[in-house]
């Protein structure tokens, strides 16, 4: 391991764990108050209220470590001027062994010094590079993400905020350390130097941060200094009070009422609370009985216990599900790098910072800690495995396709048994406490074990040498046409819905010009409604429907899956065509897919473009795939800690699937139907190749070509912004969804009922405005009407914007109704319909028609344009199960069977006809 990853471990051990609560108080304040200020004041007060009791445990054993040093220090000053030398040492040794010094007391002294040293890397590193600070002002302070600048003497600005961050800390440092020996002072008064120095030319939202934490360190010095404490918190407490309450009113340019209320509410809680537990701990009773009875082993073992459950086994049972889903081509080869990392979060959490906490303890105290960590041990295996595990598909930035929901009734029994565990742990903690040991240390070692498993599991299934091209790949110019010559291009638009066609283009007129020449097929239907499924029959044609698949039982689902996707280039390239093919889905049945099953035939261009190309219009949604790594990291480990919190609070902690990272934030978080904040990078790695497919041509005069790109801009559903269809940082379309009438064709109107049906008509649109510029490119360049183009997709969608499209049994037909569109050679024209009933696994014979005579299966010796359906009745295979991971042997796992004929529009042509079952008879 080389040094920086060690040192990075350790970063993410000690400094992490507290970033991670910084972030997420920022958060919620922010999201509270929309006052970078009021956020920064209440992340102030909150981390002291929180850390209070671990800094009176420091202070309590630093006085006691300063009055044994004042006590002896008449003594060894002694030793020193009457001894020399080996005699001076060992009277020295004598002396502090009669009195129970060591030497070691002096990392006592130090003990605050240090605990500040990660609050304050962790400060740092977080608010010097949160970007929610640059702009946002605060009373006189213009920009809370630079210095402050508020002193102008000519030419000369000096930064205000640092010298006043100095000065508490030197007021409370005199107060502090009265009766401390002259070292210590000058130790102490030299740091106060240093965080001047350090800070000085720091943003300004940082060095409010730490005036504030001096502010408030100050305060409890001078409370627990004071003779009448009570009152002198009482005093505190209202101004405080009225400064918080002024800032909000006269500090904000445009004060609500929620800032006020909120500043009022959160600030009187908060402070009571704080000067109760200060008031509380100066008059602490010795404490006898049970208070004494408490165990360390019984705190370390729940503590691992948590460590493993949350650092190893969720982290590894979400990528064990798919790990190739995982891998960021050019940033990150193996996904176990994010178990790695949460990992150390957790280890940092529960080994590191809450024994900090339980070791500096008093006795009562260390038996709560122990207490409370076996009640969160019982907590979290109850929340995870019995609450939140059906919430939908999950991509790899930790979002859920859809918002989170729960009924009605799973709150009630999730808060209940809650409620119960924690009572009855309570009331019969003496009684049980052995019983929960061994329940506790038995689940660690079943826990270990299904750590282990994934952990294999994950390893065993990657591998990216196949994944990457072996030819260059530098964003340009991948792509061969001819301007001479004759081109043929299959784009297979994952999860394209068929019937938006008729909408999308009324709603851009401008899109029928760009489309000139092509034939829209409304009546087409995909056998299939998942991608492993749907898709080898549009590559493959007809022997590779769910059918014909399952007919081949003697051979397994990847090696026919790998068939379907080699015909089509295969056959061009035997018919001297230049092939190049992009991201071929499910390649290998790989989520990323596989380029070697083309490796014997050399002349074929391959290639993954998803996810490595970068925008070039925009610069507001282009991304760092390092910074993304570096989200997951931190990432997994909240993610963890959102699947073990009672459901109640786990709207809290996912926050829209960004659960509260600010400083890489890689998912959308819905604020309505029509605002968001936040880009879907799932959704980005697929658009800018669409964005940039001029980019990725390259034009020539001479070989006829072959292109088949699959792209998912139309499968990741997210919220773009209002008209263009763009992705954006921040998205309100209200006012536009409000004043544009959309959604019609002919008087037949879309039904959007939550935001999801919302996006997977925004990103459908978004697809065609960007194949629309592609279009208008060809134009230009003179290579339209010699290219056939075919837009295609693998499968409809599981959204309901079609009221008329279920049948009376409850089947969603839309899953089965995919997009196709085919221009010819030399065809102009207006865009026409043609009603006759199609498949998606046409799409071989429209390719290839007029071009190849006699297409000839290579792999079983079938001729492509015989296998042409007659049709009367198709089997439609409704399975679900789109995972490769797991449905991947001989046939396709067992589901129902319809049958549909004729106009697929009508309900009544539905029939079912199998369930459950591997072939429809």
């Amino acid at each position: 391991m080389s040094a920086l990853s060690l040192l990075s471990i350790l970063y993410y051990i000690i400094i992490m764990p507290i970033q991670i609560l910084f972030e997420t108080i920022f958060s919620i304040a922010f999201n509270v108050s929309m006052n970078a200020g009021m956020s920064i004041f209440a992340l102030s007060l909150a981390m002291n209220f929180l850390v209070l009791p671990l800094y009176n445990y420091a202070d309590a054993m630093q006085a006691k470590a300063m009055a044994l040093e004042t006590e002896l220090s008449y003594g060894i000053n002694h030793i020193k001027k009457t001894f020399h030398g080996d005699e001076q040492l060992m009277m020295l040794q004598t002396y502090y062994r009669q009195n129970h010094y060591s030497p070691y007391n002096v990392m006592k002294c130090s003990l605050p010094v240090l605990l500040e040293i990660p609050f304050f890397i962790a400060a740092y590193d977080f608010l010097s590079q949160l970007d929610i600070l640059r702009g946002m002002t605060l009373g006189p302070i213009k920009d809370l993400g630079t210095p402050d600048g508020l002193l102008v003497y000519g030419d000369y600005t000096i930064n205000l905020l640092p010298l006043i961050m100095t000065l508490l800390n030197v007021v409370a440092t005199y107060f502090f350390a009265k009766s401390y020996l002259m070292g210590t002072k000058l130790q102490l008064y030299g740091i106060a130097g240093f965080f001047l120095i350090f800070l000085y030319n720091s943003p300004a939202g940082l060095v409010f941060y730490w005036t504030l934490n001096n502010l408030f360190n100050l305060i409890k010095t001078i409370v627990l200094k004071t003779n009448k404490p009570q009152k002198f918190a009482v005093l505190i407490l209202i101004m405080s009070g009225l400064y918080i309450l002024g800032t909000s009113v006269f500090f904000t340019q445009k004060p609500l009422a929620s800032e006020i209320e909120f500043a009022i509410m959160y600030f009187g809680f908060t402070m009571i609370m704080l000067f109760r537990t200060i008031l509380t701990n100066r008059n602490k009773k010795k404490c006898y009985g049970r208070f004494e009875d408490y165990n360390t082993k019984g705190f370390i073992v729940a503590a691992i216990f948590l460590t493993v459950l949350l650092g190893v086994v969720i982290p590894s049972n979400v990528i064990s599900s798919s790990p190739q889903e995982f891998i960021i081509l050019g940033c990150l080869s193996n996904p176990l790098e994010y178990i790695v990392y949460a990992l150390c979060i957790s280890i940092g959490v529960f080994l590191l910072w809450a024994f900090v906490f339980y070791y500096l303890a008093m006795s009562q105290d260390k038996y709560r800690y122990e207490l409370a960590m076996y009640i969160c041990c019982i907590i979290a295996l109850w929340n995870y495995l019995f609450f939140g595990g059906h919430l939908g598909t999950m991509d790899s930035n930790l979002q859920y396709e859809k918002e989170l929901y729960y009924s009605l009734e799973n709150f009630a029994v999730n808060l209940t048994s809650t409620v119960f565990i924690i009572v009855l742990i309570y009331k019969y903690w003496r009684k049980l406490r052995s019983i929960l040991f061994s329940i506790v240390f038995t689940g660690l070692l079943a826990l270990f074990g299904v750590g282990v498993f994934n952990l294999y599991y994950i390893y065993d299934h990657l591998s990216l040498d196949n994944y990457l091209s072996k030819e260059p790949f530098n964003e340009k110019q991948i792509i061969s046409f001819s301007r001479t010559g004759n081109n043929v291009i299959v784009i297979m638009l994952d999860r394209t819905i068929g019937p938006y066609i008729p909408y999308i283009f009324n709603e851009k007129p401008a899109l029928k010009t760009q489309f000139s020449g092509f034939v829209y097929y409304p009546n087409t239907i995909s056998f299939g409604g998942c991608t492993n499924i749907g898709s080898p029959a549009l590559f493959g044609g007809y022997e590779y429907t769910p059918f014909g698949i399952n007919s081949r039982a003697d051979m397994p689902l990847k090696i026919k899956h790998n068939e379907a996707l080699k015909i089509m280039p295969f056959l061009f390239d035997n018919n001297g065509f230049s092939v190049t093919v992009c991201d071929p889905t499910y390649a290998n049945y790989k989520w990323i897919p596989d380029l070697t099953i083309y490796d014997e035939r050399p002349l074929i261009k391959k290639y993954n473009t998803m996810g490595r190309v970068s925008s070039t219009n925009n610069t507001e949604y282009t991304y760092n795939g390092h910074d993304l790594v570096k989200a997951n990291r931190r990432n997994f480990f909240v993610h963890s800690i959102f699947k073990c919190v009672p459901i109640g609070i786990q709207f809290i902690v996912y926050e829209g699937g960004n659960y509260h990272s600010l400083l890489h934030r890689y998912n959308q978080q819905e604020l309505s139907f029509y605002a968001c904040t936040g880009i879907k990078k799932s959704f980005i790695d697929s658009y800018n190749v669409l964005d940039n497919l001029p980019n990725l041509i390259k034009i020539n005069n001479g070989i006829n070509s072959f292109v088949m790109l699959t792209n998912d801009t139309t499968h990741n559903y997210c919220m773009l912004k209002m008209p263009e269809y763009i992705p954006a940082k921040r998205i309100d379309n209200t006012f536009y969804e409000e004043y544009i009438s959309r959604f019609d064709n002919n008087g037949n109107k879309l039904t959007f009922y939550d935001s999801n049906n919302y996006k997977g008509y925004q990103v459908n649109m978004s697809a065609f405005i960007r194949l629309g510029n592609f279009l208008e490119f060809m134009k230009k360049n003179n290579i339209y009407n010699n290219t056939r183009i075919i837009l295609v997709s693998d499968h409809g969608s599981v959204i309901k914007p079609f009221d008329d499209l279920v049948t009376k049994d409850g089947l969603n037909t839309l899953r089965f109704r995919p997009l196709l569109m085919v221009k010819d050679f030399n065809r102009r024209g207006q865009i026409v319909s043609s009603n006759q009933l199609m498949s998606n696994a046409d799409v071989p014979r429209l390719a290839m028609q007029g071009i190849i005579e006699n297409p000839i299966n290579p792999f079983t010796g079938k001729n492509i344009f015989d296998n042409e359906f007659s049709r009367g009745k198709q089997y439609v295979f409704t399975s679900g199960h789109w995972s490769v991971d797991f449905n991947n042997g001989n046939q396709f796992i067992a589901d129902d069977w319809y049958t549909v004929e004729g106009d697929i529009n009508n309900m009544d042509n539905w029939h079912l006809v199998k369930k459950n079952a591997v072939l429809p008879y």
